[in-house]
C-alpha cells in the first residue's frame, strides 16, 4: 500500500501488481530409437525365431505431440543346423491274416509298423507290440472230430 496525501489528509490506497507468465511449451513428435540386439534363437533344434524392439523414445513424444508411427517389434525365423528328436509313431494295423487252420479253431495275426513316423536323430522307439494274435474258428468240423 501507498500514502497518498491530499487536501490536507491522508488516504491510503492499495497498489496491486498482477504479473502473469505464460511458459511457451512446443509439442514434441516421438522419435524412434535404434532397433535393439536380435534375441538369441527361440528353439534349441530345427526352426525357432529370432525378435527385436525399438521404442517410441529419440525423443519420447511430449506436449500433445505425435507418437511414432511404424513397427516396434519385428521377427525373422532362425535355424538352429540341429535336426530335433522324432519319436516313433506306430503304422495302423494291418489286416487280419486269414486263419491258420482250414477246419476247427486256429489263430490269426495282424501286423504294425513304427513308421509313422519312424524314430530319427535319438528320437524315442514305439513302445507296445508290433503284432496281435487272437483266435479264429473256421465253423467247419475237422475230419475225426464228431
Amino acid at each position: 500500500m501507498t500514502g497518498l496525501y491530499t487536501s490536507g489528509s491522508w488516504k491510503w490506497t492499495a497498489l496491486v501488481l498482477i504479473v502473469t507468465t505464460s511458459a511457451v511449451t512446443a509439442q514434441v513428435d516421438g522419435g524412434w530409437s535404434d532397433w535393439g540386439a536380435w534375441t538369441d534363437c527361440s528353439a534349441t533344434c530345427g526352426v525357432g525365431l529370432r525378435t527385436r524392439d525399438r521404442t517410441c523414445t529419440n525423443p519420447a513424444p511430449a506436449n500433445g505431440g505425435a507418437n511414432c508411427l511404424g513397427v516396434f517389434h519385428f521377427w525373422r525365423e532362425c535355424s538352429t543346423g540341429v535336426s530335433c528328436p522324432v519319436d516313433g509313431g506306430w503304422s495302423d494295423w494291418a489286416t487280419w491274416s486269414g486263419c491258420s487252420v482250414t477246419c476247427g479253431v486256429g489263430t490269426e495275426t495282424r501286423d504294425r509298423t513304427c513308421t509313422n513316423p519312424a524314430p530319427a536323430n535319438g528320437g524315442a522307439n514305439c513302445v507296445g507290440e508290433t503284432q496281435e494274435t487272437r483266435q479264429c474258428d473256421t465253423g467247419v468240423s475237422c475230419p475225426g472230430n464228431t
